[in-house]
């Protein structure tokens, strides 16, 4: 059977629309990587603030 202008249309519109299901898809792989960024920045702030509470409990200790 052969193409018509039809089909090609179709064809493009086609590949057109799952090249930006494609796009959106990496978008949301990207935020979510950036969330799991952030979240683990606030991981490590939240270490660095107990071992400087640590710290100082430990030094007012030394200094007793």
């Amino acid at each position: 059977m052969r193409s018509t202008n039809i089909d090609t249309s179709r064809d493009v519109v086609g590949s057109a629309i799952s090249c930006q299901q494609s796009a959106v898809s990496n978008q949301q792989s990207a935020i979510s990587n950036q969330q799991s960024a952030i979240s683990n920045q606030q991981s490590a702030i939240s270490n660095q603030q107990s071992l400087r509470g640590m710290a100082a409990k430990s030094k007012r200790a030394a200094d007793r």
